[in-house]
């Protein structure tokens, strides 16, 4: 074996390889973190999907069991079996299908959907025989990030209407009237926005 072949790497050529080794790691460290934020994103994009699948299991289950029976506030108002608000409060409306308890002992709640200004699609129950004026409710957080989120109420005149009960409407009582259709559109922070029709909703007393 000759003398060079014993002598090694020279200074120069160990920093060249210091240099190769420091550039081939920041690009494997950059691409390491794109695979990372890019499983973060799509974790992300697929738990909004799912809050957002959730929220229309609940606002469909809500509209099908709909029934016609007006809510004393217990301020000496009574509200319509199915209205629409004019503040924060969106909508809120009566509700069957509940299990019968001691604690309501009916099976109907009263339900109101509101947004408040955090972009939270809030959902408060009552049991339909306890006012207003007696409890705060069980409120619950639908949704988040919300931009907008927007009720249509097709009348028996076969019109969509944004206020329930119509204004125009001829009906027989506008209390316990209900919207044939319910159309409800969800825009999102993002930009993003989702839509659903809830049809045959009857009156049921």
């Amino acid at each position: 074996m000759n003398k060079a072949a014993m002598q090694g790497f020279t200074l120069l050529e160990t920093l060249v390889s210091l240099m190769l080794l420091a550039v081939m790691s920041v690009m494997a460290y950059q691409a390491i973190e794109a695979v990372l934020g890019a499983n973060q994103r799509s974790k992300e994009e697929l738990a909004g999907e799912l809050e957002i699948q959730h929220a229309w299991q609940i606002l469909s289950n809500d509209f099908l069991h709909l029934r016609a029976r007006p809510y004393a506030d217990g301020f000496g108002g009574i509200e319509a079996a199915y209205q629409t608000g004019t503040s924060d409060i969106l909508l809120s409306f009566t509700r069957g299908g509940g299990a019968v308890l001691g604690s309501n002992p009916t099976g109907l709640s009263r339900i109101q959907y509101s947004l408040d200004d955090d972009g939270r699609l809030l959902r408060t129950v009552w049991p339909a025989y306890v006012s207003l004026r007696d409890s705060d409710g069980q409120e619950r957080v639908l949704l988040n990030n919300v931009a907008n989120i927007e009720f249509s109420q097709l009348s028996e005149l076969g019109y969509y209407s944004l206020d329930w009960p119509p204004i125009d409407a001829e009906l027989e009582d506008n209390r316990r009237s209900l919207p044939q259709m319910v159309e409800v559109t969800i825009e999102m922070e993002d930009g993003s926005s989702t839509r659903r029709l809830f049809p045959g909703v009857e009156n049921n007393g």
